[in-house]
C-alpha cells in the first residue's frame, strides 16, 4: 500500500484493519481474531488526525518535504 500511494498512514490502518480479516479467514482461533480487531480498533482511533488529513488531501506522503511557511 506504501508502494502504490506513497501513504504510510494509510498503509498502516489498511494493514491493522487486514489482520482480524486474515486470522478469521486463516481459522485462527476467536479470541485471536477478536483482539486483533480490538487492536485495530485502537490503531485506526490512533490515527484519527491522519484519517482527516487522508480526507482533506493534506496528509505527507512518503519522501515529501515539509512544506514553509
Amino acid at each position: 500500500m506504501t508502494a502504490l500511494s506513497r501513504y504510510v498512514s494509510l498503509a498502516c490502518i489498511v494493514a491493522c484493519v487486514s489482520l482480524p480479516l486474515g486470522a478469521a479467514l486463516l481459522g485462527y482461533p476467536r479470541y485471536a481474531a477478536v483482539a486483533a480487531a480490538m487492536t485495530a480498533v485502537i490503531i485506526v482511533w490512533r490515527h484519527r488526525e491522519n484519517i482527516v488529513r487522508l480526507a482533506s488531501g493534506s496528509e505527507r506522503r512518503l519522501g515529501e518535504r515539509a512544506r514553509t511557511a
